[in-house]
């Protein structure tokens, strides 16, 4: 891991998406910067899914290498945020579900479905990789590789299946997801009071254009608030793409709001926030 600032009472980690590593993001220095100045320093470690080993791993195997950081490294941090981009951010909602450490919040940056498509042809061409996968892992073999054609990087039965069925491990922010697998699958929000912000990318490449994105981020906004005493906001960043890095004012509107958030200050325009600090 790669640390920036002086590590003290405070710490936020950068997880990055599929294929990303270390500086996943541009606004990552950024971030780092605006952070130092309000105590905060910024952890980036290198998973065992970092880079193009994300197909041959799985959002379990991130939460033991989160487990090892954040009981080791940083153990004697008290308060610890996970700053997830894409992927990352389905590996800090699963740090919340089953990771040993509650930590003191989350920011979910650009998390979006891998499954969920408008494209008919994108899906159909997903179909005789479903069902290969099905049945590798129904024999016992979901740790064998699928052939090349499957996917852009090597990718196991197990690993395609968590990324693309219903439902599967990676399934957090779909919009067809039903109530009830919602609150199930963002309960521990709540019973480990971990905040949340939510901030979607207006103009993200990689979300269907049939998501209402406002209402989907005020839906995983309302289920992690449940029953939950941390902050819960969301926001969706106008005209920014998934990482942030065309729109000018994308990544500074993105700083302002985790450090508003982390501040106890007004996340400007926010569309969901738990807090009276919301406005």
């Amino acid at each position: 891991a790669v640390l920036s600032g002086e590590l003290g009472a405070k710490c936020v980690v950068l997880l990055g998406g599929l294929s990303d590593g270390l500086l996943a993001c541009p606004y990552a220095p950024a971030l780092a910067d605006a952070l130092a100045e309000a105590g905060w320093a910024t952890c980036q470690p290198v998973l065992r899914t970092s880079y193009l080993q994300f197909g041959f791993g799985s959002l379990d195997s991130d939460v033991e290498d989160l487990d090892a950081l954040l009981t080791g490294t940083l153990a004697n941090v008290d308060d610890v945020c996970l700053v997830g981009h894409s992927t990352g951010s389905q590996v800090a909602a699963h740090y919340v579900r089953r990771g040993a450490r509650a930590v003191r919040a989350c920011v979910l940056q650009a998390g979006c479905s891998d499954r969920e498509t408008d494209d008919d042809a994108e899906r159909a061409s997903r179909d005789p990789w479903l069902s290969a996968a099905r049945d590798l892992v129904a024999k016992g073999d979901g740790e064998e590789f699928l052939p090349r054609a499957a996917h852009w990087a090597p990718m196991t039965a197990r690993r395609y299946l968590d990324l693309h069925e219903k439902g599967g491990t990676d399934d957090y922010f779909s919009s067809d997801l039903s109530d009830g697998t919602m609150a199930e699958i963002y309960a521990s929000w709540g019973e480990r009071e971990t905040g949340c912000l939510v901030a979607y990318s207006g103009a993200d490449e990689y979300a269907p254009k049939s998501v209402d994105k406002g209402a989907l981020v005020r839906r995983i906004c309302g289920f992690a608030a449940a029953g939950n005493g941390g902050r819960v906001a969301g926001v969706v960043i106008p005209n920014a793409n998934h990482n942030l890095s065309e729109d000018a004012n994308a990544a500074p509107a993105l700083v302002a709001a985790v450090v508003a958030f982390l501040a106890g200050g007004r996340v400007e325009g926010a569309v969901f926030d738990s807090s009276s600090s919301g406005g």
